[in-house]
């Protein structure tokens, strides 16, 4: 078994120990398996559609007396000012981060910038969402139009022994997609910034992806990430092939995971394991509901044995017990202080759109209204409903209707 040299840390080496006692490891789906997958069958079917549907969502805030939806979309529709993004300075600049685990004080220093970035697209997304005039949706696409002009986040570095940045454009990438994929289809004229701002996405996502990525970002939450953007960006630039990489990252993940629906790559960092299946989770979930708004159920979709839910209901298990990670990972010293940062859960809004969890939802509750910066922002405002069941594991919720695969 390989492992490259500077994957070989004083964590890995204790990995690498425990792998020789238990036997191989879960094969990989290696990039050229991924771009040999039959994926023609997933082609953009509606370039107007978001991850939810923000009309019928709006109509149903508009009707809806829950307090906690109440007062954020209250909140949100009265108190977000386009003068306050717009005065937000341009990443314009070349983009280096220090390790986020070796310099946690100076990445979160340096990494402010892109967070603000990420934070006022949520916001004026949901905020667009919540109140009934076109203010935020043509701010959003101001503030867009003025970033794509200056070329934002297209110059940063990207080293085999540091990737930092290249991480971090991920985020960015995705957080605008999706917060302009809710406001496009209601913006009227705005021709020759909307067009801006595609070709800004498109180069983008087209430039980052090309990146492999070594060992183990080529195979692990990382893809997950770039098949995020990649699935959104396909679908609002009508790209085929950005929406199928989105895809392969759900067949990969799918192909690596376990019986019991462990991810290899994950379960590698040790005692952070819980964490990063669950991070992995958050990529994986927010792909498929891109995919799913295309008329697709890819949620349902087995491959290689393993479908979404089966990754679901063990990282479901490890967040109850760490134990239950069995022979993947040590259980006895798993971190948990990432659990106290709700936006870790926002995933799960849109999981239990999809099926019944009671033992998720006890998990959220008390977290809500969930909110995660840059995935998706306020997933709580556009996916709960305090109406919904929360018994029965096994059984689904109808979809919307599901447009026709071409």
């Amino acid at each position: 078994m390989f492992f490259p040299t500077a994957y070989i840390t004083r964590n890995a080496l204790a990995l690498l120990v425990l792998v020789l006692i238990a036997g191989p490891a879960q094969a990989t789906m290696s990039s050229a398996e991924r771009d040999g997958l039959d994926l023609r069958e997933y082609v953009v079917t509606d370039r107007e559609a978001s991850y939810f549907d923000v009309e019928a969502r709006r109509a149903f805030l508009q009707e809806t007396d829950d307090l906690v939806l109440r007062g954020v979309a209250d909140r949100l529709s009265l108190e977000t000012a386009c003068r306050d993004k717009m005065a937000l300075p341009v990443v314009d600049f070349r983009i280096e981060l220090p390790s986020f685990y070796a310099q946690q004080v100076r990445w979160r220093r340096l990494v402010q910038p892109i967070f603000a970035f990420e934070a006022a697209v949520s916001e004026l997304a949901a905020a667009h969402l919540s109140s009934s005039d076109s203010y935020h949706a043509e701010c959003l696409v101001e503030f867009l139009s003025r970033w794509a002009s200056r070329n934002a986040f297209e110059d940063y570095d990207y080293r085999s022994n540091d990737r930092q940045a290249w991480y971090q454009v991920e985020a960015a990438i995705f957080a605008s997609a999706m917060a302009y994929s809710i406001v496009r289809p209601s913006i009227v004229g705005h021709e020759a910034e909307l067009a801006r701002i595609n070709a800004w996405m498109l180069r983008l996502a087209r430039r980052h992806s090309s990146f492999e990525g070594v060992y183990p970002s080529c195979c692990n939450n990382h893809l997950y990430r770039r098949a995020t953007y990649a699935a959104m960006v396909g679908v609002l630039t009508g790209d085929n092939r950005l929406f199928q990489f989105g895809v392969s990252g759900i067949y990969s993940a799918l192909s690596d995971a376990t019986g019991d629906g462990a991810l290899p790559h994950e379960m590698e960092r040790g005692r952070l394991a819980t964490h990063y299946q669950n991070f992995a989770l958050i990529y994986l979930v927010m792909t498929a509901q891109i995919i799913e708004q295309q008329g697709y159920s890819i949620f349902d979709r087995p491959y290689r044995g393993s479908t979404l839910h089966e990754l679901i209901d063990f990282n479901i298990s490890i967040i109850e017990d760490p134990m239950n990670l069995g022979d993947h990972a040590p259980g006895d010293v798993q971190s948990r202080s990432w659990m106290e940062d709700d936006q870790y859960f926002a995933w799960a809004e849109i999981y239990l759109a999809h099926r019944a969890n009671a033992r998720l939802t006890n998990i959220v509750e008390p977290r809500r209204p969930l909110y995660n910066r840059s995935s998706g922002g306020y997933l709580s405002l556009f996916f709960y409903d305090p109406s919904r069941p929360v018994w029965g594991n096994e059984s689904s919720f109808p979809s919307p209707e599901l447009r026709p695969m071409n």
